[in-house]
Formats: C-alpha cells, structure tokens, sequence
C-alpha cells in the first residue's frame, strides 16, 4: 500500500539533519503495552521533513520528522534545591534548639587584684586563690530559636544568614544575709586599681539560708553563616558553622566580689554586644520541597560577657540538639 511504502521509504533516508524521521504510526510501536506514553517517560521533538520529503507526499506523516526516545526520565534530583522540574537558589530554615547552658571563668589577674581583699574569713591568708574552686556554679537549661535564610551556591553548600534569640543560664549556690557593704576591683589602666563599692544580700560562704541564685541571659543575634552537605540524597548529612554578632537586653548578673565572699550585681558591668560562634553537625531527611534534620550544636561566646574592667572573664557555652525544618523557594 502507498502509506506502507512510504513508511519504508522514510525510514531507509534520514532527512537533512540526519535525524531518523520516526512516523506518528509507528510511535506506538516502539512502546510496550505497559509503558505509559507521556512526557515523564518519553523525549520527544519534531521538525518539518527536507523538501525532497515534502513533495514525494500529500500524506501528514510524512511532512513531521520525530525523534522519539522511549526512556524514562529521571526527575530525582540529588540536589535538595531541585523539585517539580524547577530549581530555586533560596530555601527558608525554622529551628529550635533545647540545650544546656554554662559558663568558663579565667582570672586575668590571676588572684592579684583578690589576695589583697583576702584579709579575714572565709579563707586564710596562705590560700592559692583560684576562682573555679572556691564558688559553686551549675549549669541549667536553655534554649535557642531561630529563621534564616539560605542561598545554595550549588547542591552541597549554601550560605545563610537570619535572625535568632536565645536564652542562657547557670545556677550559683549562694546564701541569705543581712544587706552588707562589698567591693568590687578593677582592672585600671593606670598603676592603682579602681574600686567599684556596692551593697548585697548574698554570700557565697555557709552560715545562713541557702538560695539558688540564676544568672541568666536573653540574648538577640544576627547569624552569618556556611552549611555544608557531602551527602545530599534522599538522607543527607550536613556540616555548619557560623558568626553571629549578639546583643544581650534584660541584664542582671551577679558577680563574686574582689574577696569572693559575697555575689553583687554586675549589670553596670556588663556588655551591650558580643559575637558567638557556633558549630553543628546535622543528618537530614530529604522530602520534595522539604528537609528535615536534627543534630548536635555547641555555640560559644567570643568576647567576656563583662567589659576589660571586670578581671574575672566569664565565657558562656551552651550545647543541645538542634531539630530544623528547611523549605526550598520557588
């Protein structure tokens, strides 16, 4: 029959492009009876036949040239930015972090600025004066919450940068007494020391009611950061690290004072701004436009919590486990 011949005759000569002409009749015939005929399963394009083809016959099929592949796509991207064909640069992150919070003192002046204070109880005047042994501090619960948002610079690594609040304390064993005078001294440019004298109603020596004293922070902050995934599949396992300048509002700490006998406010004392770091590793579960990950986290502070003045330099660290949820943006 003339469509049988020209079928024939079309497949025998590849037209100008040299691309086999593949005939609407015989699309079907290339695909067994289960496999589905959609583009998910197929890649096909078409184009006008050579003008030799054109001019042989009047019959349709033979003025389309198709190049019909009959093989599955594969829309699974390793990449957790890929989904529904389309890929986005952006995802948004949300977190929360239990953790527990505590604090590292070093004495810059290593006992020099206490030992003169150090003249009667609680301690003798031979006592190796060490700040770690002679207070008694307990670390207690915090907890961090955030959002940020990140840009992949490709699959496996991405920057990120968002807004975040935390609360730290630590617990100070002290005890109840009559308000009395204390002094505080400083660290001064100068050759004297300065002097900060105030009043308090706790000590840190035994004689009276116990009390727990809670220093505690809420802390606002602006992280800047890298997360980096070397696997990045269906589960994934990520690496993040970042800087984040602080500010710390609602301020009431209590500080030992020079002869460590007793715990005053040091809010007068203390920063504004800080800058913490943190550290993280992470493994994730990958659905369509969503990841979920949980890992641990451990964030320190850069700079004392109270200024130069103050010789004993407090350091608060917190860790916990942190559960985010990240959607890619289209």
């Amino acid at each position: 029959m003339r469509k049988t011949n020209s079928i024939k005759a079309a497949i025998a000569d590849k037209n100008l492009s040299g691309t086999l002409p593949v005939f609407a009749s015989l699309m079907r015939g290339n695909l067994s009876d289960n496999t589905p005929f959609s583009k998910d399963y197929s890649d096909f394009n078409f184009s006008y036949a050579n003008q030799a083809q054109y001019t042989e016959s009047n019959d349709v099929n033979s003025r389309f040239n198709f190049n019909f592949s009959n093989t599955k796509k594969n829309n699974s991207a390793s990449s957790f930015i890929k989904f529904n064909g389309n890929s986005s640069n952006f995802d948004f992150q949300f977190y929360v972090t239990p953790s527990i919070s505590y604090r590292r003192l070093i004495d810059d002046a290593q006992g020099k600025l206490s030992k003169s204070y150090i003249t009667a109880l609680p301690f003798a005047t031979n006592y190796m004066v060490d700040v770690n042994r002679v207070i008694r501090h307990r670390s207690a619960a915090g907890y961090e919450i955030g959002l940020s948002l990140g840009y992949n610079l490709n699959p496996k690594l991405a920057l990120r940068s968002g807004f975040q609040f935390n609360m730290l304390e630590y617990d100070i064993d002290a005890y109840v007494h009559p308000v009395e005078s204390a002094t505080i001294a400083l660290v001064s440019r100068s050759s004297s020391s300065d002097i900060l004298n105030t009043v308090t109603g706790f000590r840190n020596t035994a004689g009276s009611s116990p009390i727990v004293l809670k220093n505690r922070y809420y802390e606002i902050s602006l992280p800047i950061g890298i997360d980096w995934r070397p696997v990045n599949e269906k589960f994934s396992w990520g690496i993040a690290a970042s800087i984040q300048p602080t500010y710390t509002f609602d301020k009431e700490p209590f500080i030992i004072t020079s002869n460590f006998k007793n715990y005053a406010d040091g809010s007068q004392l203390m920063r504004n701004w800080n800058f913490n770091t943190s550290f993280e590793t992470y493994l994730g579960y990958n659905t369509g436009k969503y990841r979920w990950q949980i890992g641990p986290q451990i964030r320190y502070q850069l700079m004392p919590t109270m200024t130069n003045y103050y010789p004993i330099k407090e350091y608060l660290f917190d860790y916990g486990i942190k559960i985010g949820l990240t959607r890619s943006l289209k």
